[in-house]
């Protein structure tokens, strides 16, 4: 029962791991989608 507690807590760790990843990685696409037009100029 604690095995299996744990696996999931390391499954919910990972997937909230990746999901801040995939957020952040938008994220720092449309900050450089903002700056390049200026930095295009």
């Amino acid at each position: 029962m604690a095995l299996s507690l744990i696996i999931s807590r390391i499954n919910y760790s990972k997937v909230m791991a990746w999901i801040s990843s995939v957020f952040l990685r938008k994220r720092l696409e449309q900050i450089i989608v903002i700056i390049s037009p200026t930095t295009y100029i």
